[in-house]
């Protein structure tokens, strides 16, 4: 018993498991059994941790280190933490091994590596040295956190203070590799298992497959899973599961069918995550109708399907656009029990993109709010792409300014979609806004958001405001494509400005875009006769004019200082023949 008396009762509250805090102090309780039983709630357990400090009913290292163990199995690493550093105050004992191993657990558990590396540095120093399940949590805890360095680094000091890495802190590594995509230094460190005669088990190949999933390398999850077949262990099903996620997000759902119907051949049965993993694959290579049957299967087999079956189910039915038989089966879900959760959410919202139903798209939006499912930023977008396809570019603007106060930070893709809304309205004002509000929250334009913001511009006769923009592309580091050149020089056209609209010519040519079938048209329409030769002395004209869609080349007269032959194909380019004054103007202008 830790004491007697009121705390006493308090402690034996906490370690019974659901007893009661007020039982007499006289009834004998084993602290150990009891608290390993628990049944307190979280809150209830962080209630009597907190007494037990209070009053130090603890009395010997063996109740800290079971505490402290029930603290990691409920989150509360902090209270462990707390406890370690009672530890260290106490006269009659110090923390061992086990107890430092259960405090960095506990942290392992809430994903706190950067504090694991801590008092694993502080246990080591204390003269506690490291255990293996110290590492192993460590090393856990560095996977959580995408630290797979720090993790490969704890395996080295591992070999350094000479402890012998075991399986499983060998599996704790590769885990932690796989996480961080690093699927080549997990094939590695299965050869160091070899070299330092470490038996791999099913859980290290399955890690290794799990890196070659994340690191889109298909093929080698595939050998890998072969050389299971073939030379052992046995695979389990999460090793076909894995596997056919690494086909999955490649889209190769002909491979991930087939390691479904193998299954049964290994004695293994397809679970929903089995089947889920094929459907997607189909619908990721628009094989919706597939993605379905695979459905309709799981019911045959007598599967269950799950939350996440369903929301697969209607990205198939969007990929497919059938919209209202996502909507329907949204509704069954509710019917059946099975709350949907974003990913259906958001799979019925883009089917409605697909098939012009922006206000279906709304009602969905607010269907989620009143549901209580927040929208991630994927939702606002699919809703906002629904609302720009039909020129609702006020609904757009609306839409992201109100991701903020939904918890969803605007990304690249809705400022890129509330920026072609804007510039199909002809808004450039708004456009040209929504850029630098791009640029102010830090996040790098792509160049796609600077030709739209370009070509709003173009669409309002603003050619001086479209060349400023295009100036802040190359501020920006960016190459511009042949679309922005030619915006801006649509612009200049129609604005009358001519002579710039040759120079930019100049320029696209000079930097290497290949030239449009707008490029050529806009070519065939300057007043070459008009423009100050002797500005720009060398400088050809072309001898044959593209008009748009046009099948044919109309000839023109040759200009001084050589020629220019522009091809008329689907890949139309134009290459200059003979020589030129004016150096660089003369090759700037053939190219162009």
């Amino acid at each position: 018993q830790c004491c007697a008396g009121q705390g006493g009762a308090a402690a034996r509250g906490l370690v019974s498991g659901g007893g009661a805090p007020d039982r007499p102090a006289e009834e004998p309780v084993d602290l150990v059994a009891s608290i390993r039983s628990g049944g307190f709630r979280q809150q209830e357990v962080l209630r009597e941790v907190q007494r037990c400090r209070t009053h130090v009913l603890l009395s010997n290292l063996r109740e800290y280190t079971v505490v402290i163990g029930r603290l990691g199995r409920e989150h509360l690493w902090q209270q462990a933490v707390s406890l370690l550093e009672d530890m260290k105050q106490r006269s009659d004992f110090t923390p061992d091994a086990i107890a430092w191993g259960a405090v960095i657990s506990a942290c392992e558990r809430g994903s706190q590596w950067q504090v694991v590396l801590r008092l694993l540095g502080e246990m080591t120093s204390s003269g506690a040295g490291g255990n293996l399940a110290a590492y192993s949590a460590a090393i856990s805890a560095c996977g959580k956190g995408l630290q797979w360095g720090q993790a490969c680094a704890l395996l080295e000091a591992m070999r350094d203070e000479r402890a012998t890495p075991n399986v499983v802190v060998y599996n704790a590594t590769i885990s932690a590799c796989a996480k961080g995509r690093q699927w080549e230094l997990g094939f590695r460190l299965v050869g160091s298992m070899r070299e330092h005669f470490v038996t791999p088990d099913v859980i290290t190949y399955n890690a290794l497959i799990s890196a070659c999933e994340k690191g889109g390398q298909w093929p080698l999850a595939l050998h890998v899973l072969a050389g299971l077949e073939q030379r052992g262990p046995q695979p389990n099903v999460v090793s076909y599961n894995t596997t056919m996620s690494a086909c999955e997000k490649s889209s190769r759902w002909d491979w991930s069918l087939h390691l479904l119907e193998a299954m049964p051949g290994r004695l293994l049965e397809p679970t929903v995550i089995s089947y889920c993993a094929s459907m997607r694959a189909c619908v990721r290579a628009s094989e919706w109708q597939r993605a379905l049957v695979l459905f309709d299967d799981m019911a045959r087999h007598g599967i269950e399907a799950n939350e996440i079956a369903h929301s697969a189910a209607i990205g198939a039915l969007a990929e497919g656009r059938q919209w209202a038989a996502a909507l329907a089966m949204l509704a069954w879900m509710k019917c059946v029990s099975l709350p949907p959760d974003v990913v259906a959410y958001t799979s019925a919202i883009q089917a409605c993109h697909g098939n012009q139903q922006w206000e279906q798209a709304l009602l969905m939006l607010e269907s989620m709010r009143a549901d209580g499912v927040p929208p991630n930023q994927v939702t606002f977008s699919a809703v906002m792409r629904a609302c720009e396809s039909a020129h609702q570019w006020q609904l757009v603007l609306a839409l992201l300014g109100g991701m903020q106060q939904q918890g969803a930070t605007p990304n690249i893709v809705s400022y890129g979609i509330a920026l072609s809304a804007c510039a199909k309205a002809e808004q450039w004002t708004l456009a040209l806004a929504l850029l630098s509000e791009l640029r102010g929250a830090k996040l790098q334009p792509s160049l796609a958001a600077y030709g739209t913001a370009i070509d709003a511009c173009q669409r309002a006769d603003r050619w001086e405001e479209a060349l400023a923009t295009l100036s802040l592309l190359y501020a920006d580091g960016l190459a511009p494509d042949a679309r922005a050149y030619d915006h801006v020089v649509a612009a200049c056209e129609r604005c009358g400005e001519w002579e710039m609209a040759m120079l930019l010519l100049l320029e696209m040519s000079a930097r290497g875009p290949q030239p449009t079938r707008k490029t050529h048209a806009i070519l065939s329409r300057l007043p070459w006769s008009a423009l100050p030769q002797d500005k720009y002395p060398g400088v050809p004209k072309p001898i044959a004019v593209v008009q748009p869609g046009a099948a044919h080349v109309a000839e023109a007269s040759e200009p001084e200082g050589g020629t220019v032959a522009v091809s008329v194909s689907p890949h139309a380019t134009a290459s200059v023949a003979g020589g030129g004054g004016g150096g660089g103007g003369g090759g700037s202008g053939g190219g162009a």
